[in-house]
C-alpha cells in the first residue's frame, strides 16, 4: 500500500474567496473554449455562478484577470492579461 498527501490551497482576500482549484479550472476552461458560457456548461455550473466567480477574481485584482465582452448573445473572452496565464 502507497500512501500519497493529498490537498488544496486556496487564497482569501478579506471578505471573499480570491481563487482555488475551481476558479483556476474555470479559468483554463474559458480560455480552452473561447466562452463563459462554454465554460460553465463543460464544468456543470450554472452560468451566473461562472460569472460571479470571474467578477469575484476580477474584483481581487488591481487590474481584472479575465476581460470578457459580448458578442450576440454570448460573452466571450477577450482578454486574459499575461498576469493571468502564469
Amino acid at each position: 500500500m502507497s500512501l500519497k498527501i493529498k490537498g488544496r490551497i486556496w487564497l482569501d482576500s478579506d471578505n471573499s474567496s480570491f481563487i482555488g482549484q475551481g476558479k483556476i479550472e474555470l479559468l483554463l476552461k474559458i480560455k480552452e473554449l473561447g466562452s463563459l458560457r462554454k465554460a460553465a456548461i463543460d464544468m456543470k455550473m450554472s452560468y451566473r455562478q461562472a460569472w460571479e466567480n470571474i467578477n469575484q477574481i476580477n474584483k481581487c485584482t488591481k487590474q481584472p484577470l479575465v476581460i470578457l465582452k459580448r458578442e450576440g448573445k454570448m460573452v466571450v473572452l477577450h482578454k486574459l492579461p499575461n498576469m493571468a496565464k502564469k
